[in-house]
């Protein structure tokens, strides 16, 4: 061990954020459902596997271009991040059940693509995956100062 390694402490919990959390997604006065997704973080190991594994599925797709950009990272999101729903409802008015196939088929639609450009802000914000002691804590420590 060199005198140079330090313990780097983690901006979130890691075990909310391996089992996820909820968001329910509301546009315009209008409730799209709750998402239950687990935290992307760019730097942890965890990302980083899952990130290898989903090109390892689907090398010939990314090799040929028929999978990039944004359909990748749906995908990606659909797979790996997004680990269930509730309150998804089809357009008549009835509960999705939660399926890979489910969703796959919604967010390859338009209103899937605003709520997922809505569950972005929060699966990749490390403040969504804080317990609710942490706030305590610092709130405590700003009255002190």
């Amino acid at each position: 061990m060199s005198d140079f390694e330090f313990d780097a402490p983690l901006p979130y919990d890691s075990t909310i954020a391996d089992e996820g959390v909820g968001f329910t997604v509301v546009l315009s006065g209008r409730e799209y459902g709750t998402f239950h997704c687990i935290y992307l973080d760019p730097l942890s190991k965890r990302t980083e596997a899952l990130n290898k594994q989903f090109e390892a599925r689907h090398a010939k797709a990314i090799r040929t271009g028929k999978l990039k950009g944004i359909a990748q990272g749906k995908l990606l999101f659909i797979e790996n991040i997004l680990k269930g729903w509730s309150d998804v409802k089809n357009l008549k008015g009835k509960d999705v059940p939660f399926s890979i196939e489910a969703a796959t088929a919604y967010f390859s639609g338009p209103a899937g693509d605003h709520v997922y450009a809505e569950l972005w802000k929060h699966f990749t914000a490390s403040e969504h995956f804080v317990a609710e002691e942490f706030y305590a804590i610092d709130a405590e420590a700003a009255e002190k100062n």
